[in-house]
């Protein structure tokens, strides 16, 4: 996906948003399963999330080529990609229908395999946890991996939870960020004409080691550079690699879709009238504080406030529905494996349970997937409260509802 420079780019409120390049290269793949008039197709794009109204037109685009094909949407949640609206959209969807086509016309007989590895020490951190030891995390990279009936390899995606965020604000050229290294590092090794892409995990409170509102209000960090990108693309690309040699492989056969709805209840609490009082009396104890270590913590409790006064105030509205009905649709492959959905920034912790869960061996939960419903976090961090509660727009209880649906639809047919 090329980008003109002076594009608007998404993933950071404090950015100057006009692109002036690249760094890398964005992408659009596809990984398409059909038997007889039977489809369905796995898009990822490098965006920092994809919602209505173009999930719908990628759809449409897709049942242009293949009827009644089913489609899920992953977005790699690079935050050095375009704002898609109306002028970067032709981008996109051109991106995407030349992948499907290409998908189309290159499709064989062949063999799928599902892999897991645990990479040492930490290349994702939990942000909410930097002060107490970094915990949770998943360090589980697991991946996706075909090859012909011949034993040539056709494509692989990798997937792990981290955000793809470690360019900050300050950069101004479009990037994949650290999973485009990992994908670079696997077409070096595997073979240029090897197909890969990234699946991200549920990462909304997880990232390469950094406070969420530094980087909101635009703070230098000093880890946010192209050698820590690069470090932990290639370590989890690495680690796949590795586990290559004793891949097994098995059968295709087409996913097996399973759909349900979950209610999301709005979250009405504080209040936009809180919210601004409660702005008010950070400001005002900003404007008198001296310590530096105050002053920061003040500065983040106003853009806490500011945050949930403008998020209150946009979805809130007199008159509006209790809830959200929210569409999900999982798809199990095979005995073994699964792909679902979460159509939000959800945390580390909805993961790691639904794969506990589940007793699959290949879970893959997929975050920013059919959908951008912005962070949902887990009850307990409501409690806690931090910037990604502040700019959650359900109530607590909606992560936990979506995983029960989840386990509600892979359960009963295991």
């Amino acid at each position: 996906m090329r980008f003109m420079p002076g594009t608007a780019m998404a993933g950071f409120a404090s950015r100057v948003p006009e692109a002036l390049g690249k760094r890398d290269d964005l992408h659009a793949c596809v990984l398409l399963w059909q038997r007889g008039e039977a489809a369905c197709c796995l898009a990822v794009l490098d965006l920092v999330n994809l919602g209505e109204p173009w999930l719908a037109r990628l759809v449409a685009r897709a049942t242009r080529h293949l009827s009644g094909c089913e489609v899920m949407v992953s977005c790699t949640h690079t935050h050095s990609g375009p704002v898609v609206d109306e002028a970067t959209w032709p981008v996109v969807e051109a991106a995407f229908e030349a992948a499907l086509l290409a998908a189309i016309e290159a499709g064989e007989p062949g063999e799928i395999g599902f892999g897991t590895a645990k990479h040492q020490g930490f290349l994702g951190y939990n942000r909410r946890a930097l002060r107490s030891g970094f915990e949770p995390v998943d360090r589980e990279v697991a991946w996706i991996v075909l090859r012909s009936q011949a034993g040539e390899l056709r494509g692989l995606l990798l997937h792990y939870a981290c955000h793809a965020a470690v360019f900050g604000p300050e950069n101004r050229y479009f990037s994949a960020d650290w999973p485009g290294f990992a994908c670079d590092r696997l077409r070096e090794t595997l073979g240029a004409d090897v197909p890969v892409a990234f699946l991200q995990g549920t990462s909304g409170d997880i990232n390469t080691g950094y406070a969420p509102e530094l980087s909101a209000l635009g703070e230098p960090i000093g880890n946010r550079n192209e050698a820590t990108a690069r470090f932990v693309g290639h370590t989890l690309a690495d680690t796949v690699v590795a586990a290559l040699p004793m891949q097994q492989y098995g059968p295709v056969s087409l996913p097996e879709v399973r759909k349900t709805h979950v209610e999301f209840l709005w979250n009405r609490s504080p209040t936009a009238a809180e919210a601004q009082a409660a702005i008010a009396c950070a400001e005002a104890m900003l404007a008198t504080a001296t310590p530096p270590t105050l002053r920061e913590a003040l500065r983040s409790e106003a853009y806490f406030a500011r945050l949930t006064h403008e998020r209150r105030g946009r979805w809130n509205l007199p008159g509006a529905a209790e809830s959200l009905r929210v569409p999900m649709s999982l798809w199990k492959l095979g005995d073994s494996a699964a792909l679902v959905p979460f159509p939000g920034e959800f945390f580390v912790e909805a993961g790691l349970a639904l794969k506990r869960g589940s007793g699959l061996p290949h879970l893959f939960p997929l975050g920013l997937a059919d959908g951008s419903l912005s962070y949902i976090p887990p009850a307990a961090a409501f409690v806690e409260g931090g910037y990604e509660v502040c700019a959650s727009r359900f109530a607590p209880g909606s992560s936990e509802r979506w995983v029960e649906a989840a386990l509600a639809l892979l359960l009963p047919h295991s």
